[in-house]
């Protein structure tokens, strides 16, 4: 019985005591912060593995702070749960008035999917590339890639050209002289 009587007293303690009054340190439940500089949003603590960075959450952003662990806030932005660097956010009043030379949660022209929050993966800028050959043996410059096509222009060993498709065993895709053919793969060598 008197282990009855102490469960019941634990619960009732429990649903009279809010969940957040058990910390004795913390963010308070209202507790928001501004982003002092962009910084990146992370689901899953980045500490951890499998935590991923989601979105650059833009300089002026309010937040809402929900816990501490390590050197990031907890916090809920646009209805999502996720992490922040402590150094980038500062803390506010709730109750005072924004600044209003500065922007607050600036949302862009038109709306965003969750799909064009995430980063895109880093992809190498392409650079333009031209491959240019020069022909090894006397050959021809044909309609289309066969021995039989009708033949553009001659060829004189060196002639220069550019190729356009190189994906082809055998003949190869090339502009020489403003004029596009095709010419054996065979008798080519890179410049």
């Amino acid at each position: 019985m008197k282990h009855v009587a102490i469960l019941a007293g634990f619960c009732i303690l429990i649903i009279i005591r809010p969940a957040g009054a058990w910390a004795s340190k913390g963010p308070a439940i209202d507790d928001l912060g501004i982003l002092i500089r962009a910084a990146t949003f992370w689901i899953g603590l980045p500490e951890k593995p499998g935590a991923m960075a989601y979105l650059i959450v833009p300089e002026g952003t309010v937040v809402k702070i929900l816990g501490e662990e390590g050197a990031y806030f907890r916090v809920n932005h646009k209805d999502l749960i996720g992490y922040l660097e402590q150094e980038l956010v500062q803390r506010v009043e709730p109750d005072l008035e924004p600044d209003p030379e500065r922007p607050v949660n600036v949302e862009p022209p038109f709306p965003r999917t969750i799909s064009e929050n995430r980063p895109a993966p880093y992809a190498a800028p392409m650079k333009a590339r031209t491959d240019y050959f020069v022909v090894t043996e006397k050959t021809s410059l044909r309609e289309s890639p066969d021995s039989q096509a009708e033949v553009l222009l001659r060829l004189s060993v060196d002639a220069k050209m550019e190729v356009l498709d190189s994906s082809g065993k055998y003949w190869w895709k090339v502009q020489y002289n403003g004029r596009t053919g095709w010419v054996k793969s065979a008798l080519l060598r890179k410049e």
